[in-house]
């Protein structure tokens, strides 16, 4: 679901960062230490139901950590816990080893997950894993890699165990918590989709984490190189380098045609190299003439014309639905969480409806895994029978790939997006996250890329926040579509919290315009079905009625919307929770301000360009000119505007 799951699916490393058996910050990790009298193991903190030290029954005949449902009758959530100290702004990588006897539970199972907090023990975050979820199984391994620790964190706790309500035996062993090592060069991307470009200008960008390195800003230097068109190889120096990014700018007529590596390596005093990336590039010598693709604009272009996702989550795609609901309507497309059959996607593209697939579930061991699928061959079949089956139908606009998966599974996603791309040329993928402080480590996972803040009743200003960290962390070489909330998290929450509840239309409103403020080019909102379940609570016909006059405001502005980027700046920049955004439009600019905040925001901007007209197009904020020359915004709480500038 594109709700914050409980747990993420377990896998294998991302491709930006590895971990080289780094120590083991668990003491007692294999529960091999003298048992105490009432045996428990010394370190470990037991909690819930009893666990006890089995000897000979762990790995190789070792010690392990036996949980039985037969001695706690109330069937309580039971855990070991380890607390550890752990670094601010690093990954970690956690482990254990699991085996089963008679297990029966929901989908989580017999799992691992790690928690972090600050130095006062206030929650911060955390991962979880599903787990060992099988009736009996050998020892098997769970593990997994934690978000980016935020600035403030100081203590990590690795917990091992089993929801309440699970019944059978469990023993745990071999557990294992670890610092991911960061590479000097997470990423090494360029600005054209797919890495394919046939004429104009290119730019090729390096991430870069000069700490990793060992280095200082002052004495990194970065050296960019590519075969050329005249076949010769060309090493040139990066045109700007910072302590986070280096890029060159090349023609694309100077590179060779054909696919072949451009690369990056960074050097630090003396010309000792202290890391390298590389990433397949390729120049044409004419369009390829993708159906579905994305422009240097980061707009999705639909037939050769700009197209703007203005869409909605549902289960399915019903031909009741599209009738009765969706046609004719102001949305243009429908991400189905089930597989469609292939006529409810002509039905719904002769009803002025575009569809995603989606392929997120589509891993071996995933808890919504499809029953044929029990291996990386499986999944291969899988995908390749739907892409046979969708790849040419004119309905299918992507291939939906994520669904907030842990950044451990980013090798896995990126290795599903290349098949993806090899099976159906004509057709991007897209992924969904709600790690924002790891939207770097996920840029190579799908072709665009989206975020699902869902703040309503909390913060609502993080939809413009995300936005911006979406676009920041591909440096600004992909495609965003956000996904704005307009359900209620009391829909997720038994008993119903009384502080929950669904967004108005002016937060609705809100959160549109905030996504697109900060780079959105595309919208679809989680969820259709929820209003349908929040009937009893919300009416329904009141909800769906708001939510199709906010999304109407925004499809009367596709004009706007699907022309060019423009640029305007002020000097000193502009107030926090001021979110603004600018587009050629009718020889001037229209220029987009939004206040994600919940208070009133007054200031006055001066642009470095002379502004001689301001109209009023859209929005109850204000956007005046004065005799200065200057822009005088009054904003309501949560409020916007559109105005065109010459």
């Amino acid at each position: 679901m594109c709700v914050r799951p409980l747990l993420a699916l377990s896998c294998c490393l991302a491709f930006a960062w590895v971990c080289f058996g780094g120590e083991n910050l668990l003491l007692n990790p294999a529960f091999e230490d003298v048992a105490a009298a009432d045996g428990g193991v010394p370190i470990w903190k037991p909690s819930g139901g009893q666990f006890l030290l089995a000897v000979g029954e762990g790995r190789n005949g070792t010690k392990a950590m036996k949980w039985d449902a037969a001695a706690d009758p109330k069937k309580r959530r039971s855990v070991l816990s380890q607390r550890v100290r752990v670094k601010p702004g690093r990954h970690y990588r956690f482990e254990v080893w699991i085996r089963t006897e008679g297990l029966a539970c929901g989908e989580h199972g017999a799992t691992a997950w790690v928690d972090w907090c600050d130095e006062k023990g206030k929650y911060l975050g955390e991962t979880y894993l599903f787990g060992v979820r099988g009736k009996d199984s050998d020892w098997r391994k769970v593990e997994g890699v934690t978000s980016r620790l935020p600035p403030n964190a100081a203590f990590a706790v690795f917990m091992a165990g089993v929801d309440s309500g699970t019944a059978g035996v469990a023993c745990f062993d071999d557990c294992r918590l670890c610092e991911v090592v960061d590479t000097p060069i997470p990423l090494l991307v360029s600005d054209c989709y797919r890495d394919v470009a046939w004429n104009g200008r290119v730019t090729f960008s390096a991430a870069l984490d000069l700490k990793a390195a060992g280095l200082e800003s002052g004495t990194a230097r970065g050296e960019f190189s590519y075969l050329a068109a005249d076949g010769s190889k060309k090493r040139v120096p990066a045109e700007t380098l910072s302590a986070e990014r280096a890029t060159i700018l090349l023609p694309v007529e100077g590179l060779a045609t054909g696919r072949h590596d451009v690369a990056f390596r960074l050097y630090g005093p003396g010309g000792r190299e202290a890391g390298k990336a590389s990433i397949a590039f390729t120049r044409l010598s004419s369009p390829p003439g993708w159906r579905v693709a994305i422009d240097r604009h980061r707009r999705v272009v639909v037939d050769g014309k700009p197209f703007f996702p203005l869409g909605l989550y549902n289960g399915g795609l019903s031909k009741g639905q599209v009738e009765k609901f969706w046609k004719g309507s102001p949305f243009n497309c429908i991400m189905p969480y089930s597989m469609p059959a292939p006529d409810e996607i002509d039905f719904a593209y002769a009803n002025g409806l575009m569809a995603m697939v989606s392929l997120k579930d589509a891993f071996a061991g995933a808890p919504h895994c499809p029953k044929e699928i029990a291996s990386e061959a499986d999944e291969e079949r899988f995908v390749a029978d739907a892409v046979a089956k969708f790849k040419d139908k004119p309905g299918l606009l992507a291939w939906y790939v994520n669904d907030e998966a842990d950044i451990g599974k980013a090798a896995r996603l990126s290795a599903r997006r290349n098949l993806l791309e090899r099976l159906d040329p004509d057709h991007p993928t897209w992924g969904v996250i709600y790690q924002i402080e790891d939207a770097r480590g996920y840029v190579r996972t799908a072709d665009v890329h989206g975020s699902d803040p869902y703040p309503v009743p909390g913060d609502i200003g993080k939809c413009l926040s995300d936005s911006i960290a979406m676009n920041a962390g591909s440096m600004g070489t992909r495609a965003v579509w956000q996904v704005p909330q307009i359900f209620d998290w009391s829909q997720y929450h038994k008993p119903q919290r009384p502080d929950e509840r669904a967004p108005t239309e002016n937060e609705m409103r809100s959160m549109f315009w905030q996504a697109i403020a900060g780079g959105a080019n595309g919208l679809v909102c989680y969820s259709y079905h929820c209003l349908w379940a929040m009937r009893d609570k919300d009416p329904f016909e009141k909800r769906w009625a708001e939510c199709c006059k906010v999304a109407r405001e925004v499809k009367a502005l596709f004009p706007v919307l699907l022309s060019d980027p423009a640029e305007i700046r002020f000097r000193g920049g502009v107030p926090p929770r001021l979110g603004v955004r600018a587009w050629s439009h009718e020889g001037g600019m229209a220029v987009l301000f939004v206040n994600a905040g919940r208070e009133p925001v007054e200031a006055t901007l001066s642009p470095l360009n002379r502004v001689c007209f301001v109209a009023h197009v859209f929005g109850d904020g204000k956007v005046m000119l004065r005799k200065d020359g200057a822009l005088a915004v009054s904003m309501p709480p949560l409020g916007v505007a559109m105005v065109q500038i010459r």
